[in-house]
Formats: structure tokens, sequence, C-alpha cells
């Protein structure tokens, strides 16, 4: 049986909470399938929009594109396609944070959802399935897309957390991670740069709006404990601590392909009619912070 937990109406979307145990808790808007707010163990994880926007704060749900399209235009199998230009002249963070998605399991600690896409400067409709859940200390988002067109498609799958910081923050990978090379700004090439110490950290100022690619667990140190982040088919991330983190919380945001993966290629999926695609993420938490130190050496 399906179990109601909570709801209200925000904005033009509903509003659920998903709750497991003593502290831990995650408010899932419908609109966009935008995670607004997530506690693990009764400490705040993910920093909630100020503005109300999708991409300030919570966790963006991002597709069939993540980060930005250069000029809004791109060409797939022999046609040209034009996106809306929402982030100047390029267009950014996919098709649906707009979109209502309907519910169509709802537990006490879980929820799943789905929506379709179809036309809006894309090449065949596919069909979208996300699911949250939580246990007592960690947060599960889980993709499902299917191609219901006839024709091929490309794909980028992402999303877009905020994870809360108490002063400086360390980002460690359980693997190599390579840093990808920029030109004009925001758009990677093919070349990549290995990080050598194997961490990131914003130390003398650094300021990140960066990919990289590596896919092994990522160990996010906070100052109020460590998280660590496992991917499936999500070998790329974004490493952002600009103005929208507030100053109190760094985007490391998972993602299938890199920015302007619609034109460059980088990790670019193209799915054939028919065909289903899955990926997803976890974050567990641990708030003994001496041990989590441990951990990431």
């Amino acid at each position: 049986m399906h179990i109601f937990v909570a709801f209200m109406q925000y904005g033009e979307g509903m509003r659920y909470d998903i709750v497991s145990g003593e502290g831990t808790k995650s408010v899932i808007n419908t609109r966009g399938a935008h995670v607004e707010d997530l506690h693990l163990l009764g400490e705040r994880i993910i920093r909630p929009s100020p503005d109300g926007k999708p991409t300030h704060g919570g966790a963006a749900t991002l597709i069939p594109y993540a980060n930005r399209v250069r000029n809004a235009i791109y060409e797939f199998n022999g046609s040209t396609y034009h996106l809306p230009k929402n982030n100047g002249k390029n267009s950014i963070h996919g098709l649906l944070m707009d979109k209502e998605w309907t519910p169509v399991s709802i537990e006490r600690d879980s929820i799943r959802m789905l929506v379709d896409l179809s036309g809006r400067g894309y090449p065949s409709s596919i069909h979208c399935e996300t699911g949250f859940s939580v246990s007592s200390d960690t947060f599960t988002c889980s993709f499902s897309i299917t191609n219901t067109g006839q024709k091929e498609c490309p794909l980028v799958v992402g999303s877009h957390p905020y994870f809360m910081t108490a002063g400086t923050w360390e980002i460690r990978s359980e693997e190599e991670i390579v840093k990808l090379e920029y030109e004009d700004g925001y758009f990677p090439t093919d070349r990549t740069v290995p990080v050598e110490s194997g961490s990131l950290s914003p130390e003398h100022g650094i300021t990140y709006d960066n990919c990289f690619r590596g896919t092994g667990t990522l160990f996010i140190r906070t100052g109020y404990g460590t998280l660590s982040i496992s991917r499936t088919n999500m070998p790329f991330f974004v490493v952002y601590n600009g103005e929208y983190a507030g100053g109190e919380s760094v985007a490391i945001e998972p993602m299938t392909g890199a920015p302007d993966a619609f034109n460059n290629g980088i990790g670019l999926v193209v799915l054939k009619p028919g065909k289903e695609y899955k990926c997803g993420y976890s974050v567990t938490f641990n708030n003994e912070t001496e041990s989590s130190t441990e951990t990431m050496r």
C-alpha cells in the first residue's frame, strides 16, 4: 500500500516529505522533480534555494542536458536543433525544470515520479522516471530515461545539489580524477589535466565552476562531518562555489556527460528508440569528524 506522508501547495508543484527515523527527511517538489531540502541524522545537508530558483539551491534535476549548450544550438544526425536561450546566448540545465512530474509511488521513505518530454528542440520523445529515497544516514536519487520516439536522441542527465559546509571544505576521490580544460569560459575541450593532489578545496580564495571526470566515490569534508557520494553511470561532476553557493555550501553536480556534450560529444549518450538508460547517485553522511578524516586518507 502506498503511504502518503505530507504535502502542501508550493508554487505550481506539490511538496512531499519523505522521512526515515529521527532527524532524516527530504522535501521533494513535483515541479521539476526538485529536492528542496535534505536532513540526515539531524544535520542539514543541502542548502535550500534562497530565491526560489531551482539551480540556486536544493538539488535540481537536469534532463536531457546538464550545464550549458553553446549558442543554444546543436546538430544531431544531420539535423539542426534550437534550444531556449536562458543563459545569455546559451541554453542551460535542460528542459524539465518547469515541468510538473507525476508521482506514481509514494511511501514513507521514498517517492517515484515520471514525466514525458517531446518537441522543444529535441529529436525524439523520452519517458523520464526519477526516484528519491532516504534511510537513516543516506539519500538516494535514481533516474531512468526511455526513448519512446522513432529517432535516436542525445542525452545527458545531471543533478545540481548544493551541500552545506561549515567554514572550509575539501573534496577527495578514492580514484584518480582529471579536470577538463575549458575554452571561452564555460565550454570544455577534449583535453584534461590530472588533479595531482587528489583533492579540491577553496584555499587561497579559489572559486570553482569546473567539470571533472572520475568514477570513484567522492568524499567531502564539510566541517560538520563527511559526505560520501557514490555514482552509477555518472562519471562527470561539476564543482561550483560561486555566488549562489552563498559562502556556506558547495555544489557538486553528478552528470553523465560534460557541459556542451550535445556539441563536443564528451560523455554523450545516444539513446536508440525503445532503449532505456539508468543512472543515479547516493549521499551518505558520517557525522563523526575524526573517523571521517581517516576515511578520506
